[in-house]
């Protein structure tokens, strides 16, 4: 928690002050304690008299530790987008008797006028800042307004010393009042007897626990009574009050230094401060539901989800850190250690983000030794990581996963693992009924290192379950980053006993992606020779390895206009029968003088 103003924030913020004392007549015409100097307008005065009226009283007593003046009491409001801050204080009346109540009430846009500024102001003394004439004795009805932008500025010794303290403070000691929150998270609550002063419980519940539930983050800090309406949200009682001025409290009370009701959630809560202090906020961010919890009913179903063990809130990548670092508490140790944790490590594994993944997977290298002992961990990790690494809805984008792959490469994840995450992939994939995008399987497992038999068996297993026409698209992009990858499929599809149907489906293929002549120039590692046995290849998956006349015919006006040499001359190998070898020759006659009156005509525009 900072004083930075929000981006928001753009023209200088400045606050409105009002004094409130006894008078017998004070600027809203009343007698008795009521607003005798302010900054604001007539009709502003009386709208936010009407607001803060109930709660400019001052309390008798010490006060509470902590504060920079122990006998003042400070309240933080907030109303919509509007907030205000009051501090207010007993003072001497006019005629020396004690009692009296001198209250300075800051107003702003909430943006400005936020929680962190307002806990410093519970620190701060006030009367260094406060403009000339709003001290009691001032005199004037007219102030000016408060700079807050120089405000914060005064007060940055005074936030340092807040988070200091409030770091300070043994999380046993916030923990009641955690546990009301958590229990009844748009409750009120009030907290009688606090050891702690209420700035820094405020302050150290806010950062935890202000990501996780719903409610606005209000507090008054010292109080003689929680009856009535619109009090802060949290309220701090020096002692238990001994009567109402007000109606029926719904407040949830928590009286600290008794024993707790529930002594397991109150164990919870404890463990949750003491999470965030080790982790940091990064870690709890990680643990966020998708929405502020509003009930106790989210609290349990939240908590089911994120505590996995005695001791041990479930940021398992926090977890697997601390093993790296050999800095990893007995409990939590304990369950990485069991095989029974696996299922619950592969489902915080899931929420983990791509970077996050990718720097485990090189953390849990194979030559760290010590890590064996949590076998089943490193292949939950790996596991995750292909599963990543084979999402196949999002097709193959070398670059988007490139330092995954590497990383998963230089782990070494056991083969039989790989294999069974692509089969899974792949069985995954056609129960639903999607497309299989064979190339991003097939790229993903060649690039963590999967050669050989293995690699014939994932190939094997992927391309059967694609349709020739799907493979031969395949081989048309694969051809662009691995070539031999490329002929293994051309080659696969070509051994094929395909139907009539398939076969026209893959005729209208080759003739949209004409006759992949890219592809095989890339493919054709040998140059001229090459190019010929692919293009066999392509015509036999077409129209079978001894095409006739009509089977030529149908390659001829498949391959376009300008069909290639080498397609040419696999026609001619492989067509049967005297009339598709006529085709071939008409064909190659007719690109013969097509190049030849091209050729001469180009020599005649170069001669004139």
């Amino acid at each position: 928690m900072t004083l930075a103003l929000p981006p928001s924030v753009r023209a200088r913020p400045r606050a409105d002050l009002s004094v409130y004392r006894w008078s017998e007549h004070s600027l809203t015409g009343r007698n008795g304690v009521g607003p005798v100097a302010t900054s604001l307008n007539r009709d502003d005065l009386h709208l936010w008299d009407g607001r803060v009226a109930p709660f400019v009283w001052a309390v008798t007593g010490p006060g509470n530790a902590g504060a920079s003046e122990p006998g003042s009491g400070f309240l933080y409001l907030r109303f919509g987008a509007e907030a205000a801050m009051i501090r207010k204080r007993p003072v001497r009346d006019a005629r020396g008797r004690a009692g009296s109540t001198l209250t300075h009430v800051l107003t702003a846009p909430a943006d400005w006028l936020d929680l962190g500024l307002a806990l410093a102001l519970c620190r701060s003394e006030w009367d260094e800042w406060l403009p000339a004439g709003a001290l009691q004795d001032g005199g004037r009805s007219e102030l000016p307004t408060v700079p807050l932008d120089k405000l914060r500025q005064h007060l940055t010794g005074a936030v340092a010393e807040l988070a200091s303290a409030a770091d300070t403070v043994p999380a046993r000691l916030l923990a009641p009042v955690a546990q009301a929150v958590m229990a009844t998270p748009k409750s009120p609550v009030t907290v009688i007897g606090s050891p702690v002063p209420p700035v820094e419980v405020v302050r150290v519940l806010h950062d935890v626990l202000a990501p996780l539930v719903a409610g606005e983050w209000t507090f008054a800090t010292r109080e003689e009574s929680d009856r009535g309406t619109g009090l802060p949200r949290f309220v701090f009682l020096e002692e238990p009050e001994q009567g109402s001025l007000y109606g029926q409290s719904d407040r949830v009370t928590v009286v600290m230094n008794t024993e707790p009701d529930d002594p397991e959630a109150l164990a919870r809560a404890e463990q949750l401060i003491e999470y965030h202090r080790r982790r940091g906020p990064d870690a709890v961010r990680r643990l966020l539901p998708d929405g502020p919890l509003a009930t106790a009913e989210d609290v349990r179903e939240w908590q089911r989800h994120h505590y996995i063990a005695p001791g041990v809130i479930a940021d398992v990548t926090s977890l697997l850190h601390d093993a790296v670092a050999r800095d990893i508490d007995p409990q939590a140790a304990e369950f990485l250690a069991r095989p029974a944790s696996r299922p619950t490590i592969e489902l915080h594994l899931r929420r983990a983000s791509l970077p996050e993944l990718e720097t485990l997977v090189e953390a849990w290298a194979p030559h760290r030794g010590d890590l064996d002992a949590y076998g089943h961990v490193r292949t939950a990790l790996h596991t995750e990581a292909l599963r990543r690494a084979l999402r196949v809805s999002d097709g193959w984008n070398p670059e988007a996963r490139s330092e995954l792959l590497a990383r998963l490469k230089q782990a070494r994840p056991d083969t039989g693992l790989v294999v069974e995450a692509v089969r899974g992939a792949l069985s995954t994939v056609g129960g639903r009924g999607e497309s299989l995008d064979v190339l991003h399987v097939l790229m993903v497992a060649r690039a963590v290192g999967i050669a050989g038999r293995e690699f014939d068996e994932v190939r094997n297993d992927a391309v059967e379950r694609l349709a020739t026409h799907q493979l031969i698209t395949a081989v048309d992009r694969i051809s662009a980053l691995d070539p031999l990858l490329g002929r293994e499929l051309l080659a696969h599809c070509a051994r094929r006993k395909d139907r009539r149907d398939d076969r026209i489906q893959t005729c209208r293929t080759l003739r949209q992606r004409v006759y992949l002549g890219r592809a095989v120039r890339l493919m054709a590692l040998g140059g001229f020779r090459d190019a010929v046995d692919l293009y066999c290849l392509l015509v036999t998956c077409a129209v079978g390895s001894a095409p006739g006349r009509t089977g030529v015919v149908t390659v001829l006006a498949d391959a376009g206009q300008r069909p290639d040499a080498a397609l040419l001359m696999a026609l001619s190998r492989l067509a049967r029968g005297r009339m598709a070898r006529y085709e071939v020759l008409t064909a190659i006659e007719s690109a013969y003088f097509r190049d030849q009156l091209s050729s001469r005509k180009s020599g005649g525009e170069h001669q004139e």
